[in-house]
Parts: structure tokens; sequence; C-alpha cells
């Protein structure tokens, strides 16, 4: 009996992650309680009954009517971006050269906000410690269902990769190169670099993703820098709502030709708090400030989360 009871708990199944409570899913529960224990052999027990199961209904449905987001979580020194979308989680980087187990106790902790157990596809942009030490934790937690990589010479830290996920039940893995593309109930993102089999350096080989997704228009950047965000300018780059900005505000990335073109409405610096690297770079605060966008920085104000557009 035991055993069965702790294997049916090991499934997908055998455990319901309903995510963030609101208060009022609080209040409704005490409330639908009352109803069962208030007089239970009382007068017009059965409309108190048939409400409570109304009231119930209503308690399953509020998780699942949940607003999606789209989230730059505050991991340090680093980098993830998380898209809560009705087609599952979706993860673009996930790593910290400056904190511990960020995937134990930064990443899970929010996907298990979300109401979810796994991650439905996490991309890796570039093999640096701060993009993928988070994904590495969960895929040897057996917490990502897809994983993807961009499509560059593997090195040993992408091997080591692929075996974790192959040994933990990861479903596949997916080779990104420039045209590929993830397709979402809330939209897509489109891989805009680097070209297949790139033999570019490796950050400027970094997976570069742009599309529309609960109603903005994202870019995704990784590392990218010089070289690689030279021959992104002749790619087909859209106007941005959102941009995360590359390597972290570093001054070798998002030049004044880059913005140029992206005339980004709001820009996101995932960076750790005085961080060695000096991460954001004044020269890019200031390249950013005279194009007129709102700036985040993870280091001052934590994650930071955009709600689902009403028209989106």
């Amino acid at each position: 009996m035991i055993q069965g009871v702790l294997w049916i708990s090991r499934q997908s199944y055998g455990m319901l992650t309903i995510g963030h409570v609101p208060f009022l899913w609080v209040l409704l529960f005490y409330f639908m309680t009352g109803l069962w224990i208030w007089k239970k052999n009382g007068q017009n027990r059965h409309i108190r009954i048939s409400l409570a199961y109304v009231i119930m209904i209503i308690l399953i449905w509020i998780p699942m009517a949940r607003r999606k987001s789209l989230a730059f979580l505050d991991v340090g020194q680093g980098d993830c971006f998380v898209a809560d979308t009705k087609s599952g989680a979706i993860i673009f980087d996930g790593g910290s050269s400056s904190e511990d187990q960020v995937g134990r106790y930064r990443i899970l902790p929010y996907m298990k906000y979300l109401g979810y157990q796994k991650i439905q596809i996490a991309v890796i942009s570039h093999m640096d410690i701060d993009h993928y030490s988070g994904i590495k934790e969960l895929l040897e937690m057996g917490k990502i269902k897809y994983l993807g990589l961009p499509e560059i010479p593997k090195d040993e830290t992408m091997k080591k990769i692929i075996g974790i996920a192959k040994k933990r039940g990861t479903t596949s893995f997916f080779i990104f190169s420039r045209g590929r593309q993830i397709t979402t109930k809330d939209g897509s993102l489109k891989v805009l670099h680097p070209q297949k089999n790139s033999q570019m350096e490796k950050n400027a080989a970094s997976l570069v993703m742009q599309g529309k997704i609960l109603g903005y228009r994202v870019l995704l950047t990784g590392d990218v820098e010089k070289e690689g965000e030279e021959e992104l300018l002749s790619e087909e780059l859209e106007r941005a709502d959102i941009l995360k900005a590359a390597h972290h505000g570093s001054k070798n990335s998002t030049s004044n030709e880059f913005l140029q073109k992206v005339q980004p409405k709001q820009t996101v610096i995932s960076c750790g708090k005085q961080n060695r690297y000096g991460h954001p770079h004044l020269e890019t605060i200031h390249r950013l400030q005279t194009y007129r966008t709102k700036i985040y920085r993870t280091d001052r104000s934590g994650a930071i989360i955009f709600f689902k557009r009403r028209d989106g």
C-alpha cells in the first residue's frame, strides 16, 4: 500500500501544484468549509451544499485564470527570462556566476509560484555559467521537458549538459540556429542568430530570439556583442517593446546602430549588485537614455515582470 502511494506521488499526475494562492481564494475556501459544517442537518441544507459546490468550482478555476506574464528573474550576475504561456513555462537562459544553486532557490520557486511542476522548454543562449548553471540544476532534478541549445560546435560543457538531459528524462533537445522558432498559443519567438555551425567567439555566437509573445514584441540577446551584433544588423530586426540588453549591459554590446533599428520602448538589464565587471557600463546606459527607453535593472528592482496585455 505504502509503496503504491509513493509510486503515484512520483508520477507527473501524483502531485498538484496550484501556484500562488490569492487572498480571495483563501476566503472562499473558509466560507465553503463553513457552509459544510454549519447546521449540517438544518433547513436549506441542500441549498448550502449546492452553493459550496459552486464555490469549489470557482476555487479550481481561479488559478487556471491567472493572468500570464513575462519575467526577468533576479539571479544575481546572470540571466533568466521566463514566459508563462498557455503552452507552459518557457525559459531563455537561467544561470548565475554570483549565486549558488540558483536553479533550486530562484528559478524553481518561481515555477511553483506559477503553478508548474516542470518547465516546458528551456533554452540556453551559450555555454557561460551565468547563463546555464540553473538550467543544469533543473535538468539534474528532472524538471525540464524540452531543452534548446545553439547550433554551434559542441564543447565539453554542452556535451555534459546533453548527457544530463538524456539521463534525467528530458523528452528531447533541439538545436537552434537562424530561422528556427518556438511557437506557443500566446505567440512565437524566432531565432535570428547565430547561423548554423557558426565559428564566432562564444559571446558573439549567442542565441538571439525575437518575436511577439503575450502581446509584447520581445528581443532576447544573450551575451551577443561585437561581430555577432554587427551580423544582426543585416537581419530582420524589428522594433521591440521589451529588449533584454545583451551581456548584462556591457559597453561592447547595444551599439547606437543596433538601438537605431530596435528602438526599444523598455529595456531590461540583468546583473548582480556591485558585480566585479562593473555591469551595466555607463556608456551603455547613456546610449539607452539617448533613445528614451525605460530602463529596468534587476540589481536595483529585483525581478522585472510584465503582465499579458489585455489586447495581446
